[in-house]
C-alpha cells in the first residue's frame, strides 16, 4: 500500500524499534545480572552446545 507524503505512520509499526530496543535491554539486565550473581550458571553458558 503506497503511502502519501506527510501521511501518519501507524502506531504499531512506530512501536516496533521501541518494542525491539527494550526486548535486547531485558536481556542485556539478565544477563549482567546472571554474570554477577549466578557466576556458576555463566560459567557453563555454552555447555550445553558441547554434549550435541
Amino acid at each position: 500500500m503506497p503511502a502519501a507524503p506527510d501521511a501518519p505512520i501507524a502506531l504499531q509499526v512506530a512501536m516496533v524499534p521501541w518494542v525491539c530496543l527494550a526486548i535486547a535491554a531485558v536481556g542485556l539486565a539478565v544477563a549482567a545480572w546472571t554474570r554477577r550473581y549466578r557466576r556458576e550458571v555463566w560459567a557453563d553458558m555454552g555447555r550445553i552446545f558441547d554434549e550435541v
